[in-house]
């Protein structure tokens, strides 16, 4: 990954954690665009908005918590990035910086690094209002696995997340059978029991044609998971298209899931 702007004091190696939460880091930007402006950094804010920056928690070797602004950028901006920090050309990163500092948000990196041209479209993770701390981190790392390693790699740990997310909601429903259910079971008890899908407050035979494909999708995701990711020492993987759709498929059951059942 290019460094455009480091702290000078404290360890430099880093590694990415996940994404600070959507609505947290949408309030920042509004605020640091805001003081840039009163700044007169106009060139600074192009730059930020041009990268589509996002706030990251990250850590190190010494276990350290810090926040970065990571960004990944076509191999044609990056060579562009990397030209302007072997000319020292780089200092409007570095007001970035200081005026989130202003914010009281310390930044120790800002860092790019090139995406793969061909990837499928992300669904953006979801910042879930029903949530346990298993849930989290499973969501954070697939987040870091995601960007650093590519789909394939966080895959498990998105499947972790869903999981535990189904057992969450089913819990606080009163739902949750005995023994340790899995995720097909799990997706089958909240879509015919859950008092906030039953029925679909909107077009209920519409969305429950929606809902059976997506079962089947649930019902999928376990021998994806044990034969073809990382999960296990699998001699074939998915390739990443197909490991991003599912990952996709994921979110969006997520984001339909908390938005229903958080009314």
């Amino acid at each position: 990954m290019l460094r455009l702007f480091k702290q000078t004091s404290g360890a430099q190696d880093v590694k990415l954690i996940g994404k600070a939460p959507e609505e947290a880091w949408g309030r920042l930007k509004r605020n640091l665009l805001r003081l840039l402006r009163e700044s007169g950094h106009d060139h600074v804010i192009d730059a930020l908005e041009a990268d589509l920056f996002e706030l990251w928690k990250a850590t190190n070797d010494f276990s350290d918590s810090f926040y970065v602004l990571f960004a990944s950028v076509s191999a044609k901006r990056y060579v562009e990035l990397e030209q302007k920090v072997d000319d020292g050309d780089d200092a409007e990163y570095g007001q970035v910086a200081n005026r989130m500092g202003d914010l009281g948000t310390y930044i120790r990196f800002i860092l790019v690094d090139v995406k793969d041209e061909g990837e499928v479209e992300s669904v953006a993770p979801p910042a879930l209002r029903i949530s346990s701390s298993v849930v989290e981190h499973a969501l954070c790392d697939a987040e870091a696995l995601i960007h650093q390693r590519g789909p394939v790699s966080g895959l498990d740990r998105v499947h972790t997340a869903f999981h535990g997310y189904l057992k969450r909601i089913c819990d606080d429903a009163g739902l949750l059978p005995g023994g340790e259910p899995g995720i097909t079971e799990l997706f089958k008890i909240v879509r015919h029991q859950h008092p906030a899908l039953q029925p679909s407050p909107s077009r209920p035979k519409e969305i429950g044609d929606i809902l059976g494909p997506l079962a089947t999708i649930v019902n999928a995701l376990n021998p994806l998971r044990n034969r073809s990711s990382v999960a296990h020492p699998n001699e074939v993987l998915m390739e990443e298209p197909e490991a991003m759709l599912v990952i996709n498929a994921v979110r969006t059951l997520l984001h339909y899931l908390d938005a229903r059942i958080s009314v």
